[in-house]
């Protein structure tokens, strides 16, 4: 039933990302000194994913519920390796920052703090976007 099962899966991905940022430091005394900064984060991620399904005759394998339905061959066969067709896509755009408050208790001592505020981009479901080509086969079980 599951000999010469076939998967043919086309993968790309595009990734586009982008900053600005900048930093500035006011020095209120000798001593102490506050430095805001902040950023401005572009992120654009989309990718592909067609997984095509043929049995061991070559021919496509169709897991309509009809078909399924019809042939509990086909139903086995479509719940080991179904096709699969999906596009996902992030489009974002962000700002973050941080402020560190520094001042010099003495000439070699120096303390800070730092308040930051990030941004993780997002992701996309799929876990092996890369631009390749892969092909899976099952085969028979070792007798």
């Amino acid at each position: 039933m599951l000999n010469g099962l076939t998967a043919r899966n086309t993968i790309g991905f595009s990734n586009t990302s982008a900053a600005v940022f900048g930093k500035l430091t006011w020095h209120l005394t000798d001593a102490l000194s506050i430095a805001p900064g902040v950023r401005v984060n572009y992120d654009k991620k989309s990718g592909d994913y067609v997984s095509v399904v043929t049995t061991g005759t070559g021919a496509l394998l169709n897991c309509a519920a009809a078909s399924q339905a019809a042939s509990s061959v086909t139903r086995d066969r479509c719940g080991v390796l179904a096709p699969q067709s999906y596009r996902p896509d992030f489009d974002d755009w962000n700002v973050s920052g941080d402020v560190t408050i520094a001042y010099d208790f003495a000439r070699d001592v120096h303390g800070y703090a730092t308040y930051a505020r990030s941004y993780k981009s997002g992701a996309s479901t799929c876990r092996a976007c890369r631009s390749m080509r892969t092909t899976t086969r099952s085969s028979p079980p070792h007798r």
